[in-house]
């Protein structure tokens, strides 16, 4: 019976969910290179999203820039100059941190419409 106890409690503390599966070192150059896009962009609204915070086996590292709709609007007339300086923002941060990076700017209207308020966002 002792076992059995131990091995649920065992089980459940596995379950636990990460704040990411990142390694420390990787998180590290990780935190290190957005400070240097925060900079880049005037911008302290930049996200680690996806499946980096949900499992081991993640795919890529994805970072969002949430922009004001006012300040998006203003710098990126074209959506080619977005999806460029995503390209070039992500090329930049596999190459600085060795991590799968996946860099996108996001209108800030756009990027909440996913979310309710009853979901506390």
């Amino acid at each position: 019976m002792k076992v059995g106890r131990t091995v649920r409690a065992a089980s459940i503390m596995n379950e636990k969910r990460r704040a990411s599966y990142l390694i420390q070192s990787d998180f590290e150059r990780l935190e290190e290179w957005c400070k240097l896009v925060t900079i880049l962009f005037n911008s302290h609204m930049l996200y680690l999203v996806g499946s980096v915070l949900e499992r081991s086996n993640f795919r890529d590292v994805d970072l969002r820039l949430m922009m004001f709709d006012e300040e998006f609007d203003a710098r990126w007339s074209e959506l080619i100059q977005v999806r460029l300086m995503n390209r070039a923002i992500s090329i930049w941060g596999q190459q600085e941190t060795g991590l799968p990076i996946d860099f996108q700017i996001h209108r800030m209207t756009e990027a909440n419409a996913g979310f309710s308020q009853k979901d506390g966002h």
